[in-house]
């Protein structure tokens, strides 16, 4: 199953972190705080956002990254533009 971010993004957050857990594919993480990261994956030809409280391991949202702007500026360019959908 191929999804776009759109068709992503209507489902719930517990089909969300199934679809990232099956198909994603971890790039990187970005500690926010003393207990809150933010893990980037690519699933299906896109960026997806999985915000986590790693104290409890558990994860509070899912959301695709909608901004090449972001994704640069956020991660410092450590991810191939060239692959952003």
């Amino acid at each position: 199953m191929r999804l776009t971010k759109e068709e992503f993004s209507i489902f719930n957050l517990t089909s969300k972190i199934k679809m990232v857990e099956n198909d994603g594919i971890y790039l990187i993480k970005k500690v926010i705080d003393d207990k809150h990261e933010i893990r980037l994956f690519l699933l299906y030809g896109f960026y997806v956002e999985v915000y986590c409280n790693y104290k409890l391991n558990k994860m509070l949202e899912v959301k695709p990254v909608v901004s090449k702007k972001w994704l640069n500026t956020f991660y410092m360019g450590l991810i191939n533009q060239s692959n952003f959908c």
